[in-house]
């Protein structure tokens, strides 16, 4: 007779290298990605009007699959929210300009109520007992990068799930940025190798890059004439301070790829963007050392059910679900 492990022809316990002791999720990423998703999604008031629910449905729902992908038996998975700008805004007044300054009418409806969506969804958080992070003044990416510093150190697998490739100066050996694609139900893992292939460095000079070329998202000003190509070029054989040291006082040269190139015009530019430069190394740095305050209050299984009964949300009421949902607490 054959053995059942034969028959199937394959190590039952293959996935296991790919789950993670902790789990950070980047909260206003997801929350986006949920509301996005779910869009339509709404529920009826007596009176008639229509509350958005999708974001919150999305997010739960999200989660609930990453949990069943990436954890581990005894998996800690911590929300990481946003606790503002003042961080950088003391250093750069008009970083993220561009997206503080927004017309609320540029905005899809969805979008537009992405921040009523938010504040309910962490206090449902809350009553489900969920671990939510959060450090006053300071970007989502900072409490991301400390978290997993500070876990990484002490030899756990962390996973930092997100779409934002500003986490991938965070990759090291224990620690991995997983990054859902886009229109599939799959995701890339992007470890040290993979990280150090795409950018053409290790993930702590990525910042380097940033500040050479800028960053038109994070209103992250950089050396203006100054790209992506031109910054992997100037970085290839040398730090982001020896290319500022060099630009004050000679022509830069050098090799890239096996051909020699020289740039008076770029040279010129660096040397009088010094400053505004070093501003940039800043802002594009995470932050891995701010003052993250935690939050893991007691599940409450039963208000937790009476919300997403009001809400609606009836496939998470589900007995599998919502059992998963209340094993993540």
């Amino acid at each position: 007779m054959t053995d059942i492990h034969e028959f199937l022809d394959f190590d039952i316990d293959e996935g296991a290298e790919n789950l993670y002791n902790i789990i950070l999720v980047d909260g206003q990423n997801l929350l986006h990605r949920a509301a996005h998703s779910f869009q339509g999604l709404g529920v009826e008031t007596p009176d008639g009007e229509m509350v958005l629910t999708g974001a919150t449905f999305g997010f739960f729902q999200l989660v609930s699959s990453i949990w069943e992908k990436w954890a581990d038996t005894d998996t800690k998975l911590i929300i990481c929210w946003e606790g503002g700008y003042k961080h950088r805004l003391n250093i750069y007044p008009e970083y993220k300009a561009n997206r503080r300054n927004r017309d609320p009418a540029d905005l899809e409806p969805f979008q537009r109520d992405l921040p009523n969506q938010g504040a309910a969804l962490r206090r449902i958080l809350a009553v489900a007992g969920w671990c939510q992070a959060m450090a006053p003044g300071y970007e989502a990416d900072d409490v991301l990068a400390t978290l997993a510093k500070t876990h990484g150190k002490e030899g756990k697998k962390v996973a930092i799930y997100t779409m934002d490739q500003d986490l991938h100066q965070c990759v090291t050996e224990n620690v991995h940025v997983v990054s859902p694609k886009f229109g599939s139900s799959e995701e890339d893992i992007w470890t040290l190798e993979r990280v150090t292939e795409k950018w053409g460095l290790p993930p702590d000079r990525i910042p380097e890059a940033k500040a050479l070329a800028g960053d038109s998202g994070d209103n992250i000003p950089g050396c203006p004439g100054c790209g992506k190509g031109w910054a992997k070029k100037l970085l290839a054989s040398a730090q982001l301070v020896e290319v500022l040291d060099r630009a004050a006082v000679e022509l830069l040269t050098g090799e890239y790829e096996g051909k020699a190139w020289r740039t008076p015009s770029l040279t010129t530019k660096i040397k009088e963007n010094r400053e505004l430069i070093l501003i940039s190394l800043v802002l594009a740095t995470t932050v891995e050392d701010c003052q993250v305050e935690i939050t893991h209050p007691e599940a409450q299984p039963d208000r937790l059910r009476v919300a997403f009964e009001r809400l609606e949300f009836h496939s998470l009421l589900n007995p599998v679900p919502f059992k998963i949902l209340t094993e993540i607490a």
